[in-house]
C-alpha cells in the first residue's frame, strides 16, 4: 500500500512540474523504459549494475521484497582465459525506503515551489 502511495505522489508531482497528465505519463514512461534497459541487456555490465544502489526500481525492489539482491560481474584472469564470476550485493529495507523517502521529498518540495511561483500573481 505504501509503494501505491509513493508511486502516486510521484505521478502527481510530475502532472504538477509539467502541468500536462501527458507530461506524468510521458516521464513515467521513460523511467520503465531506462530500467528495463538497464536490467535486460546491460544487465551483464559491471558499470550498469554498479548503478543500482542509486536507482528506482532496486531501491523499490528493496521496499517490495523487505531486502534486495543483486549480482555484480566481476572479470578474473586466469591461466585458461578471462572467467566472468558474479559477486552477490544487496539492498536494505532500510536504504530503499530512505532512497524513496529523500526522492519524494525533493520532488515534492520542487514541485510546491514551481507551483507557487507559477500560480501566484
Amino acid at each position: 500500500m505504501l509503494v501505491a502511495v509513493g508511486l502516486a505522489v510521484l505521478g502527481f508531482c510530475l502532472g504538477l512540474m509539467t502541468r500536462h497528465t501527458a507530461g506524468a505519463i510521458g516521464g513515467l514512461l521513460a523511467l520503465v523504459v531506462v530500467s528495463f534497459v538497464r536490467i535486460g541487456p546491460l544487465n551483464s555490465l559491471a558499470w550498469a549494475q554498479r548503478m543500482t544502489p542509486w536507482t528506482p526500481d532496486g531501491n523499490l525492489a528493496a521496499i517490495v521484497a523487505r531486502g534486495y539482491r543483486y549480482y555484480m560481474p566481476v572479470e578474473k584472469v586466469t591461466p585458461e582465459g578471462v572467467n566472468v564470476e558474479f559477486t552477490q550485493h544487496s539492498l536494505s529495507l532500510a536504504h530503499g525506503a530512505t532512497y524513496w523517502a529523500i526522492l519524494l521529498l525533493v520532488l515534492v518540495a520542487s514541485s510546491l515551489l514551481i507551483f507557487r511561483r507559477r500560480e501566484v500573481l
